[in-house]
């Protein structure tokens, strides 16, 4: 069995999510199994959190790595200004 979740923002998600509650408990796995179906859910949920946490990290070195463009670039233009 699979179980996903997706989210998205407004109440389109919540609707999505809703939907998806209502399949997972209404489903012979959970009925049978239910720490199972929790364990498959907070492993997704982990997962999730790991991504975000790790696109929120590289979304912050790729500023970075923009301000040191923009530095350098700043550094190109004094020197070439006091050359000339």
């Amino acid at each position: 069995m699979v179980v996903s979740c997706e989210s998205s923002p407004g109440n389109e998600g919540d609707a999505k999510m809703i939907d998806l509650k209502r399949l997972i408990e209404e489903s012979d796995v959970f009925k049978e199994d239910y720490e199972f179906v929790k364990s498959v859910i907070e492993e997704v949920l982990e997962v999730k959190t790991q991504k975000s946490q790790l696109n929120g990290e590289i979304e912050l070195e790729r500023l970075k790595l923009e301000r040191v463009k923009a530095e350098l670039k700043l550094a190109k233009l004094r020197s070439s200004a006091n050359n000339s």
